[in-house]
């Protein structure tokens, strides 16, 4: 049961009004981690809907296994040497990134691992 809230007194929101309050907290936060093994420094927004691993999953058909590339690649933004804000495909996520680097964004990004990374508010 909810009860109201102590601080306004205001009468319990349901639970799709507080998960949608919730879904636009996020969306104005991304996440900033730092692979282990290359040193690159990765950004990806703080809330990342099922929507887009279904998405996912659908192109990646039969092959399960490259759901975490796609969606990585999908959202996932790499710090360039000159300050500048690169993507990879899934293709180049899954041949080019240390087996290391890969796990720990697809952990991070899937998983929602907290590893201390660095939470940024878009405000």
């Amino acid at each position: 049961m909810d009860f109201p809230d102590i601080e306004t007194g205001a009468e319990p929101k349901s639970l799709a009004d507080r998960l949608r309050a919730r879904k636009e907290q996020k969306l104005s936060e991304t996440v900033r981690t730092t692979l282990p093994d290359t040193g690159l420094t990765v950004t990806y927004p703080a809330f990342i809907g099922h929507d887009r691993v279904m998405a996912a999953a659908k192109i990646a058909g039969k092959n399960r296994t490259r759901i975490g590339a796609i969606v990585c690649s999908q959202v996932c933004t790499f710090a360039g040497e000159d300050g500048s804000a690169e993507k990879l495909t899934a293709d180049q996520f899954e041949s080019l990134l240390p087996n290391a680097d890969a796990n720990h964004l697809i952990a991070r990004v899937l998983a929602d691992e907290d590893d201390g990374t660095e939470t940024t508010s878009g405000n």
